[in-house]
């Protein structure tokens, strides 16, 4: 399918290199310098997917490295001579007393007295012992994660998503300031550095922080790789490379289970899933700057460069990039952009009325979409078999989600399937409600579906952003976008807490209000498939004039020329 669109570019641009001459000048861009896609985009695409995974990794891992249901119990005093089995029969406190048995035990002066034993004879626990029969090593066990500090490995979790969050704004304004390509190689060896510190993490503060800096390097280098990306492609491929680098997730996702079934002690399973990055170092060297924002920021001699070597490697004509390359530049300073728009932040996407519409609607959607997206995985993850098979189970259901999504939104556009989803998702919430709890299938039913919905529309809002963001301010608006997500992921696992103090189907009616408003507000944001970016502010203010109004445009700006 990418190899039959390439040689409609080729073919397009051969004919615009014959022709160039004798026809009216039209309006030329980026993509058609260096190829709708070609082998120079396959080879930054490959690269960057191949090393989103381990990154993916990171995010993943505390599944196994902190999982639930490890065995433990008070540990044996010292001057104890019994066996282990005795010794945890003796000292468990009686059921009766409604603490956790595990965090408590009873006297062992009790115990050989046959005192009846109250709640304030029991003692805390200070050390245990674990059960290393099905995981020999755990952080939980490294750090005593129990009881009291259990705690500790929700905070983990939490901090994790701190990362994201100040990874998606940092990263997302630098990215847009000082370029793509140096924010990108930052953010790699700031993950890697910080993943394999983690694995020698003399205490769990200590680990912690590391894991902070671990997410705030894998986030911003998955942020800036998707806009890299689809800054890179002509329209045609824009939803088909923005969805498809999701993958890198979904391989991540099934692929963890079987490395940390090789890989059971936590210690080796950080560095496993860490060093494998290394290989990709090449990105040092492969991945180059973003020829639009070089277009945009008016770094001329690095932007001829890079379209040059792009250009030969997809083989486009060279006196047609030449001439047309040139074209381009004065095109663009005819328009450069004012330096107040150079330094465009976030708060510039809120100053004018159709740009505020649309990413006030668009900021709601990462909202939604994330919060009902983890909240549905908390609700329907528990398969009650085998965790690494569970876990790959839960990753191998979003593949379908993403394939159709890539056909879907590429030949139909964003808007309909994006708000269809969002609705259908919400209806599948809604429809679960009235469905008795002993129907076991139909009501796990329903929320997969809703789960598959919010698959795709995750996928889509990210192509969806890129598209209405102009290029000025394209990543920190993503990053936004991502922050905001966040947000939603971050609250998503109180809404059963909320749902037990109300209840039970209260959840499934958030979700569903969420959702289906949330897909109605889509209706209002523009159709962007096969549109060219917008560059500036004023650009993106104006998405939404009907094709029909361009062509109008384009034809009155061509008889100026004659």
């Amino acid at each position: 399918m990418w190899s039959s669109k390439k040689e409609e570019d080729c073919n397009s641009v051969q004919k615009s290199s014959e022709s160039f001459v004798s026809e009216p000048e039209e309006s030329v861009e980026v993509s058609d310098l260096i190829g709708g896609y070609g082998p120079w985009q396959r080879d930054i695409f490959v690269l960057l997917f191949l090393a989103s995974i381990p990154s993916a990794w990171h995010n993943l891992q505390m599944t196994f490295m902190a999982p639930k249901g490890v065995e433990f119990w008070c540990s044996m005093p010292s001057h104890l001579n019994m066996s282990m089995d005795t010794w945890r029969n003796m000292s468990v406190p009686p059921a009766h007393l409604g603490v956790d048995r595990r965090c408590y035990m009873t006297p062992f002066w009790l115990l050989e007295n046959n005192t009846t034993v109250q709640e304030s004879d029991l003692q805390k626990c200070t050390t245990w012992e674990y059960d290393s029969s099905f995981y020999p090593s755990t952080i939980i066990d490294e750090w005593d994660l129990v009881c009291d500090r259990e705690w500790l490995i929700s905070f983990s979790v939490s901090i994790y998503n701190v990362g994201y969050l100040v990874a998606v704004l940092v990263f997302g304004q630098l990215s847009d300031s000082v370029g793509r390509r140096p924010t990108l190689l930052f953010s790699y060896v700031l993950n890697i550095g910080a993943g394999f510190l983690s694995a020698f993490a003399p205490s769990f503060a200590m680990f912690a922080i590391l894991r902070f800096f671990t997410a705030v390097g894998g986030a911003g280098f998955y942020t800036v790789s998707f806009v890299i990306l689809i800054e890179m492609v002509s329209p045609a491929y824009r939803s088909m490379v923005g969805v498809a680098i999701n993958f890198g997730w979904c391989l991540a996702f099934i692929s963890l289970p079987g490395v940390a079934w090789i890989v059971r002690d936590w210690f080796w399973l950080q560095l496993a899933v860490t060093l494998p990055k290394l290989f990709f170092i090449s990105v040092f060297w492969v991945i180059p700057e973003s020829p639009r924002w070089l277009l945009i920021r008016g770094e001329k001699d690095v932007f001829r460069r890079v379209v040059q070597k792009a250009s030969r490697k997809n083989g486009i004509p060279v006196e047609y990039v030449d001439i047309e390359m040139e074209k381009l530049i004065v095109r663009s300073e005819d328009m450069r952009i004012t330096s107040a728009e150079s330094t465009a932040t976030v708060f510039d996407l809120f100053k004018t009325s159709n740009l505020r519409k649309n990413t006030l609607i668009l900021f709601f959607n990462w909202l939604v979409n994330s919060f009902i997206y983890f909240g549905l995985s908390y609700n329907t993850g528990d398969l009650h078999m085998n965790p690494y098979l569970s876990f790959f189970l839960s990753g191998a259901v979003e593949f379908p989600a993403y394939l159709i999504t890539i056909k879907v939104i590429g030949s139909i556009g964003r808007r309909r399937p994006l708000a269809i989803a969002m609705i259908l998702a919400g209806m599948a919430c809604a429809l679960a409600i009235p469905v008795p709890s002993e129907y076991t299938p139909l009501k796990a039913f329903f929320p997969l579906v809703g789960k598959f919905c919010i698959t795709a529309t995750f996928a889509t809002i990210y192509v969806y952003s890129a598209e209405i963001f102009p290029t000025v301010v394209r990543n920190v608006g993503l990053g936004t976008g991502s922050t905001v997500a966040r947000l939603g992921s971050i609250v998503a696992p109180f809404v059963r807490e909320l749902g037990g103090s109300t209840f039970d189907s209260f959840p499934d009616l958030l979700y569903s209000f969420l959702s289906v408003s949330s897909g109605f507000l889509i209706y209002f944001l523009p159709e962007t498939n096969n549109e060219p970016f917008a560059d500036t502010l004023k650009q993106a203010e104006n998405i939404g004039v009907s094709r029909k109004n361009d062509e109008e445009t384009k034809e009155d700006y061509i008889a100026s020329k004659i």
